[in-house]
Protein backbone atom coordinates (compact mmCIF):
# COMPACT_ATOMS: atom_id res chain seq x y z
CA UNK A 1 0.00 0.00 0.00
CA UNK A 2 1.09 3.52 -0.93
CA UNK A 3 0.91 6.63 0.60
CA UNK A 4 1.98 8.65 -2.48
CA UNK A 5 -0.44 11.70 -3.43
CA UNK A 6 -2.30 11.62 -6.60
CA UNK A 7 -1.42 14.59 -8.78
CA UNK A 8 -5.23 15.18 -10.05
CA UNK A 9 -6.27 14.83 -5.70
CA UNK A 10 -7.41 17.91 -4.27
CA UNK A 11 -5.75 18.64 -0.74
CA UNK A 12 -8.56 19.04 1.68
CA UNK A 13 -7.67 21.18 4.73
CA UNK A 14 -9.20 20.59 7.99
CA UNK A 15 -9.87 23.18 10.59
CA UNK A 16 -11.32 22.15 13.66
CA UNK A 17 -14.06 24.13 14.79
CA UNK A 18 -13.78 23.18 18.65
CA UNK A 19 -10.49 23.42 19.93
CA UNK A 20 -11.62 20.63 22.83
CA UNK A 21 -12.90 18.35 20.19
CA UNK A 22 -10.59 17.98 17.41
CA UNK A 23 -12.68 15.54 15.93
CA UNK A 24 -15.17 16.08 12.59
CA UNK A 25 -18.22 14.44 11.57
CA UNK A 26 -21.01 14.04 8.96
CA UNK A 27 -24.08 12.40 7.50
CA UNK A 28 -23.97 12.52 4.17
CA UNK A 29 -25.22 11.25 0.68
CA UNK A 30 -24.38 10.81 -2.34
CA UNK A 31 -25.08 10.26 -6.36
CA UNK A 32 -22.67 10.33 -8.26
CA UNK A 33 -18.49 9.96 -7.42
CA UNK A 34 -17.45 12.12 -4.86
CA UNK A 35 -14.15 14.75 -6.00
CA UNK A 36 -10.53 12.58 -5.50
CA UNK A 37 -9.12 14.39 -2.20
CA UNK A 38 -6.65 13.66 0.60
CA UNK A 39 -6.19 15.17 4.29
CA UNK A 40 -3.51 14.93 7.11
CA UNK A 41 -5.59 13.03 9.49
CA UNK A 42 -7.24 9.45 9.42
CA UNK A 43 -11.06 8.88 8.12
CA UNK A 44 -13.28 6.55 9.12
CA UNK A 45 -16.34 5.93 6.83
CA UNK A 46 -19.64 4.00 8.07
CA UNK A 47 -21.71 2.68 5.31
CA UNK A 48 -25.63 3.37 6.05
CA UNK A 49 -27.31 2.53 3.04
CA UNK A 50 -26.55 1.69 -0.64
CA UNK A 51 -23.01 0.17 -2.26
CA UNK A 52 -20.56 1.22 -4.33
CA UNK A 53 -16.48 1.83 -3.92
CA UNK A 54 -14.40 3.40 -2.43
CA UNK A 55 -10.74 4.11 -3.76
CA UNK A 56 -8.24 4.44 -0.85
CA UNK A 57 -4.46 5.49 -1.99
CA UNK A 58 -3.96 2.30 -4.40
CA UNK A 59 -7.01 -0.25 -3.29
CA UNK A 60 -10.33 0.26 -4.08
CA UNK A 61 -12.98 -1.88 -1.85
CA UNK A 62 -16.45 -2.63 -2.70
CA UNK A 63 -18.81 -1.36 -0.11
CA UNK A 64 -22.73 -2.13 1.15
CA UNK A 65 -24.44 -1.16 3.97
CA UNK A 66 -22.47 -2.26 7.43
CA UNK A 67 -18.82 -1.63 6.09
CA UNK A 68 -16.62 -0.01 7.90
CA UNK A 69 -13.55 1.99 5.67
CA UNK A 70 -10.44 3.37 7.26
CA UNK A 71 -8.80 5.59 5.01
CA UNK A 72 -4.92 6.44 5.64
CA UNK A 73 -3.44 9.70 6.70
CA UNK A 74 -2.52 11.32 3.16
CA UNK A 75 -4.31 9.03 0.90
CA UNK A 76 -5.98 9.96 -2.10
CA UNK A 77 -9.63 8.69 -2.35
CA UNK A 78 -13.01 9.19 -2.94
CA UNK A 79 -16.61 7.38 -2.70
CA UNK A 80 -18.10 6.08 -5.74
CA UNK A 81 -21.95 4.76 -5.45
CA UNK A 82 -23.27 2.56 -7.30
CA UNK A 83 -26.40 4.58 -7.63
CA UNK A 84 -27.02 6.21 -3.89
CA UNK A 85 -25.06 5.58 -0.75
CA UNK A 86 -25.69 7.57 2.26
CA UNK A 87 -22.64 7.35 4.88
CA UNK A 88 -21.16 8.81 8.13
CA UNK A 89 -17.69 10.37 7.76
CA UNK A 90 -15.17 10.87 10.94
CA UNK A 91 -12.06 12.38 10.70
CA UNK A 92 -9.84 12.35 13.77
CA UNK A 93 -7.19 15.22 14.15
CA UNK A 94 -3.79 13.88 14.19
CA UNK A 95 -3.82 15.81 17.96
CA UNK A 96 -6.27 13.84 19.60
CA UNK A 97 -4.17 10.75 18.48
CA UNK A 98 -1.31 11.79 19.76
CA UNK A 99 -2.25 12.98 22.54
CA UNK A 100 -3.24 9.21 23.31
CA UNK A 101 0.28 7.90 21.99
CA UNK A 102 -1.01 7.08 18.71
CA UNK A 103 0.48 8.41 15.65
CA UNK A 104 -1.44 7.77 12.57
CA UNK A 105 1.06 8.74 10.17
CA UNK A 106 3.16 6.17 11.32
CA UNK A 107 0.34 2.92 10.36
CA UNK A 108 -1.64 1.60 7.38
CA UNK A 109 -4.59 0.57 8.29
CA UNK A 110 -7.19 -1.81 7.19
CA UNK A 111 -9.10 -0.64 4.54
CA UNK A 112 -12.48 -2.21 4.69
CA UNK A 113 -13.73 -3.97 7.58
CA UNK A 114 -16.74 -5.76 7.46
CA UNK A 115 -17.64 -6.98 11.78
CA UNK A 116 -20.17 -6.84 14.34
CA UNK A 117 -17.27 -5.40 16.49
CA UNK A 118 -16.45 -2.47 14.30
CA UNK A 119 -20.86 -1.86 13.50
CA UNK A 120 -20.98 -1.98 17.17
CA UNK A 121 -18.04 0.68 17.85
CA UNK A 122 -19.55 2.72 14.74
CA UNK A 123 -22.94 2.70 16.21
CA UNK A 124 -21.76 4.04 19.29
CA UNK A 125 -19.70 6.72 17.90
CA UNK A 126 -22.60 7.86 15.38
CA UNK A 127 -25.30 7.97 18.66
CA UNK A 128 -22.58 9.90 20.57
CA UNK A 129 -22.23 12.23 18.15
CA UNK A 130 -26.79 12.55 18.23
CA UNK A 131 -26.50 13.06 21.56
CA UNK A 132 -27.48 16.27 23.75
CA UNK A 133 -26.61 15.32 27.19
CA UNK A 134 -24.62 16.56 29.74
CA UNK A 135 -21.01 16.12 29.08
CA UNK A 136 -21.30 15.39 25.27
CA UNK A 137 -17.85 16.80 24.35
CA UNK A 138 -16.29 13.84 26.98
CA UNK A 139 -18.20 10.96 25.64
CA UNK A 140 -17.55 11.67 21.98
CA UNK A 141 -14.04 11.67 22.92
CA UNK A 142 -14.50 8.37 24.70
CA UNK A 143 -16.15 6.57 21.62
CA UNK A 144 -13.69 7.58 19.27
CA UNK A 145 -10.97 6.73 21.09
CA UNK A 146 -12.47 3.41 21.66
CA UNK A 147 -12.70 2.99 17.98
CA UNK A 148 -9.43 4.56 17.31
CA UNK A 149 -7.89 2.26 19.80
CA UNK A 150 -9.55 -1.37 17.79
CA UNK A 151 -8.54 0.24 14.76
CA UNK A 152 -4.74 0.38 15.89
CA UNK A 153 -4.69 -3.22 17.95
CA UNK A 154 -6.72 -5.02 15.17
CA UNK A 155 -6.65 -3.81 11.65
CA UNK A 156 -3.55 -1.62 11.54
CA UNK A 157 0.27 -2.55 10.78
CA UNK A 158 3.65 -0.22 10.80
CA UNK A 159 4.43 1.07 7.47
CA UNK A 160 6.71 -0.42 5.41
CA UNK A 161 10.20 1.11 5.02
CA UNK A 162 9.57 1.08 1.41
CA UNK A 163 6.67 2.81 2.27
CA UNK A 164 8.41 5.10 4.77
CA UNK A 165 11.32 6.22 1.86
CA UNK A 166 8.61 6.74 -0.62
CA UNK A 167 6.77 9.44 1.95
CA UNK A 168 9.76 11.45 2.37
CA UNK A 169 8.70 14.11 0.37
CA UNK A 170 5.03 13.86 2.01
CA UNK A 171 6.67 14.08 5.51
CA UNK A 172 8.48 16.68 4.66
CA UNK A 173 5.44 18.75 3.65
CA UNK A 174 3.92 17.57 6.93
CA UNK A 175 6.08 18.82 9.32
CA UNK A 176 5.22 22.45 6.88
CA UNK A 177 1.76 22.00 7.24
CA UNK A 178 2.22 21.82 11.03
CA UNK A 179 4.37 24.89 11.52
CA UNK A 180 1.97 26.82 9.69
CA UNK A 181 -1.08 25.74 11.30
CA UNK A 182 1.01 27.00 14.56
CA UNK A 183 2.03 29.94 13.04
CA UNK A 184 -1.05 31.18 11.46
CA UNK A 185 -1.05 34.51 13.50
CA UNK A 186 2.25 35.39 12.20
CA UNK A 187 4.35 36.76 9.57
CA UNK A 188 5.14 33.49 7.45
CA UNK A 189 8.21 33.48 4.77
CA UNK A 190 9.06 30.59 2.50
CA UNK A 191 12.55 30.81 3.66
CA UNK A 192 11.14 30.46 6.86
CA UNK A 193 9.52 27.44 6.70
CA UNK A 194 11.63 25.74 4.75
CA UNK A 195 14.55 26.30 7.20
CA UNK A 196 12.19 24.86 9.67
CA UNK A 197 11.57 21.42 7.46
CA UNK A 198 15.05 21.33 6.96
CA UNK A 199 15.15 22.20 2.64
CA UNK A 200 16.16 24.20 0.38
CA UNK A 201 13.62 27.21 -0.39
CA UNK A 202 13.23 26.05 -4.59
CA UNK A 203 13.28 22.25 -3.59
CA UNK A 204 10.70 23.02 -0.41
CA UNK A 205 8.56 24.87 -3.28
CA UNK A 206 8.82 22.38 -5.45
CA UNK A 207 7.63 19.63 -3.37
CA UNK A 208 4.99 21.82 -1.40
CA UNK A 209 2.60 22.25 -4.75
CA UNK A 210 3.72 18.83 -6.10
CA UNK A 211 1.70 17.03 -2.80
CA UNK A 212 -0.97 19.88 -1.60
CA UNK A 213 -1.49 21.47 -5.54
CA UNK A 214 -0.88 24.73 -3.90
CA UNK A 215 1.81 27.40 -3.61
CA UNK A 216 2.84 27.71 -0.16
CA UNK A 217 1.49 31.60 0.03
CA UNK A 218 -2.66 30.48 -1.67
CA UNK A 219 -2.47 27.17 0.78
CA UNK A 220 -1.53 30.12 4.01
CA UNK A 221 -4.08 31.82 2.94
CA UNK A 222 -6.72 29.61 2.49
CA UNK A 223 -6.29 28.65 6.22
CA UNK A 224 -6.14 32.14 7.16
CA UNK A 225 -9.63 32.62 5.57
CA UNK A 226 -10.62 29.64 6.99
CA UNK A 227 -9.68 30.78 10.44
CA UNK A 228 -10.89 34.17 9.96
CA UNK A 229 -14.64 32.68 8.93
CA UNK A 230 -14.88 31.28 12.37
CA UNK A 231 -13.95 34.06 13.98
CA UNK A 232 -15.80 36.16 12.21
CA UNK A 233 -19.08 34.04 12.78
CA UNK A 234 -18.45 34.64 16.60
CA UNK A 235 -19.14 37.82 16.73
CA UNK A 236 -16.12 38.73 19.45
CA UNK A 237 -13.90 40.39 17.39
CA UNK A 238 -13.62 43.56 15.03
CA UNK A 239 -12.41 42.58 11.50
CA UNK A 240 -9.30 44.32 12.12
CA UNK A 241 -8.87 42.29 14.82
CA UNK A 242 -9.48 38.83 13.08
CA UNK A 243 -7.15 40.54 10.44
CA UNK A 244 -4.28 40.71 12.96
CA UNK A 245 -5.03 37.43 14.84
CA UNK A 246 -4.59 35.45 11.34
CA UNK A 247 -1.59 37.31 10.46
CA UNK A 248 -2.39 39.56 7.47
CA UNK A 249 -0.84 43.15 8.64
CA UNK A 250 -2.65 44.67 5.75
CA UNK A 251 -6.48 45.44 6.27
CA UNK A 252 -7.20 45.80 2.46
CA UNK A 253 -4.69 42.81 1.60
CA UNK A 254 -6.73 40.91 3.98
CA UNK A 255 -10.22 41.70 2.97
CA UNK A 256 -9.37 41.06 -1.04
CA UNK A 257 -7.84 37.35 -0.44
CA UNK A 258 -10.91 36.80 1.89
CA UNK A 259 -13.36 37.94 -0.97
CA UNK A 260 -11.47 36.19 -3.40
CA UNK A 261 -11.54 32.57 -1.56
CA UNK A 262 -14.78 33.09 0.08
CA UNK A 263 -16.79 35.26 -2.24
CA UNK A 264 -17.69 37.95 -0.26
CA UNK A 265 -16.50 40.57 2.18
CA UNK A 266 -15.91 39.88 5.89
CA UNK A 267 -18.16 42.31 6.98
CA UNK A 268 -20.95 40.09 5.32
CA UNK A 269 -20.04 37.50 7.79
CA UNK A 270 -19.11 39.20 10.46
CA UNK A 271 -22.15 38.59 13.14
Amino acid sequence: MSNKILPFAVFEPHIVRQKNLPIIYHWDMLHKAGVLNFHENPEVLYILEGSGKVLCGEDTVPVQAGDTVVIDCYAAHRIIPDEEIRYFCLIIDRSFCKYHSIDPWLLHFTPLIHSDAATERMERVMAACRGEEPFLDAVIKCTVLELLVFLCQGHSAPKSDAAMDEDAAVGHVRTALEYIKKNLGKKLSVDEVAEHVGLSKYYFLRIFKRVTGYTMTRYVNMIRCEYAKELLESGKHSIKEVALLCGFENYSYFTNVFKGYSGVLPSAILK
